[in-house]
């Protein structure tokens, strides 16, 4: 279920980025067999063009349309960051892999974590906010802020 989550998700981002719509079909894909045999393949693809489409000036100009409402694109880019690190860190935790960022992608997340996490959990996507201690690392502390123990391991 997490992994089809997460292909959904990140088709859908990767279309936001690259401009185009969501699938009106199927917006958030990733539905029931969506996690076939090549799916870590699949992922690696979407990130791919999350890279491609959110590295486009264009893609945080304005408001993009996400279902039947428009966000900003600003808040929907941090939005993607939030999303692709904390479901990212999810699938290593399962398989009992750790997660390590570089200090600047780390504090990116963390900055797009704190404008973006309030808004996600009125919206139902993001759990209560987790402590976090003070000194932890800048990724413990997002992910903290999204609804994640930094100290879950499966």
């Amino acid at each position: 279920m997490l992994v089809e989550h997460l292909l959904g998700t990140t088709t859908a981002l990767a279309r936001l980025g690259l401009g185009e719509p969501l699938d009106p079909a199927d917006p958030w894909g990733g539905g029931q067999g969506s996690a076939d045999a090549d799916w870590d393949g699949r992922l690696v693809r979407n990130l791919e063009a999350i890279g491609r489409g959110w590295s486009r000036l264009e893609a945080w100009s304005g408001d993009a349309r996400v279902g039947s409402s428009s966000m900003p694109r600003p808040m929907l880019g941090e939005t993607v960051l939030v999303e692709v690190a904390a479901h990212g860190w999810d699938v290593a935790r399962a398989l009992g892999r750790t997660v390590e960022l570089r200090d600047e992608a780390a504090d990116a997340v963390l900055q797009a974590a704190s404008s973006t996490a309030e808004l996600g959990r009125r919206m139902g996507a993001d759990g209560p906010e987790v402590p976090v201690p003070v000194d932890a690392s800048a990724l413990d502390r997002a992910l903290g802020q999204v609804g994640r123990d930094p100290d879950w391991s499966a």
